[in-house]
């Protein structure tokens, strides 16, 4: 008899132990589900005064393919320009103090969305990454397969 008692206390305390274990399942299935819904709503957010900005480097010219892209996906915004032949070493400091300006000039117009669109080597998309980091900001890859660009989303996933 007392056996029975503390074999049915066992089983109401081991469910109830359960109970936080199957809700924190729950909460973070669901939450993979917010995240998703959340950087699809992020990637198509255009913004109600958008700003363009394209960083580019290396040959040939990228600002017409940009410019149609906007224009495609409906983003009526005004394109800023930073462009250069290459990155050195020796030139980092003036890409930085470069890079400070593009932002401060779209601040100045009022941006609430920058939309980033970087042709250059990685060590430029680091420091890039890296002025930018507090400001809403759309990511641009080009695609070379498809000869376009296309939406990588929102620079900062962290609070994701």
């Amino acid at each position: 008899m007392l056996w029975d008692l503390l074999d049915r206390i066992n089983i109401i305390i081991g469910i109830i132990v359960s109970l936080p274990v199957i809700s924190s399942w729950w909460m973070i299935y669901t939450q993979k589900k917010r995240q998703k819904i959340l950087i699809q709503s992020l990637e198509a957010a255009k913004g109600n005064r958008p700003v363009a900005i394209l960083i580019d480097f290396g040959p040939g010219e990228s600002e017409n393919q940009v410019r149609l892209f906007l224009q495609e996906n409906g983003i009526n915004s005004e394109l800023i320009k930073y462009s250069s032949p290459e990155l050195k070493k020796e030139d980092l400091d003036n890409f930085v103090r470069e890079l400070h300006r593009l932002k401060a000039r779209a601040m100045e117009k009022g941006a609430d969305r920058i939309h980033l669109f970087y042709r250059g080597p990685v060590v430029g998309a680091l420091i890039t990454g890296e002025v930018f980091s507090n400001a809403s900001v759309t990511i641009y890859h080009f695609d070379k397969a498809s000869g376009t660009y296309e939406s990588w989303g929102p620079m900062h996933r962290s609070f994701l």
